[in-house]
């Protein structure tokens, strides 16, 4: 399995596992896209884009409250059972995966969120999702029904980002 560092080896910036902005060579030095390196500085080899994963991975550990989804003013927090903490603060699309567990797929500018049904907090959570303009309710009860990756709301197009 790819190691998916997460960091840039150049600069320290954070790379999750979600980020585009990543490249790796066949060592999987990794390294921010933006440095725009001709080949890897460590071992000279080829570097390509690496591919994102969207899975629930630890974040940095900090002091956090109880295992559990919050909404709070800056976004939504999800204290992990290990102590750490995700937050996804300007939310542009939610989805549920259902794979034999149900999880909410909160996906972020920057990262996402996986978080499964059965961790504290999601009630709330749900109650406040079903409140973003143009929640497709329809989609949120397929997607509790069915097998799969369900698109329930996203983030309209502005005006500005519109072609």
């Amino acid at each position: 399995m790819l190691e998916m560092r997460p960091v840039c080896e150049k600069c320290g910036r954070e790379l999750p596992p979600d980020s585009p902005d990543a490249v790796i060579c066949s060592y999987e030095c990794t390294f921010c896209r933006e440095h725009e390196l001709e080949a890897c500085p460590n071992c000279k080899g080829e570097l390509v884009r690496r591919p994102t994963r969207v899975l629930p991975a630890p974040a940095v550990a900090v002091e956090a409250g109880p295992p559990g989804v919050q909404v709070t003013p800056s976004g939504y927090l999800l204290n992990r059972q290990d102590g750490s903490q995700g937050r996804l603060s300007d939310l542009e699309k939610v989805e549920i995966l259902n794979e034999d567990e149900v999880y909410f797929v909160l996906i972020g500018p920057e990262n996402s969120l996986v978080i499964p049904q059965s961790t504290p907090g999601t009630a709330e959570l749900l109650a406040h999702l079903q409140k973003l303009p143009g929640f497709q309710h329809d989609k949120f009860l397929e997607a509790m029904d069915g097998q799969g990756r369900f698109t329930c709301w996203e983030r309209p197009a502005t005006a500005e980002s519109a072609p």
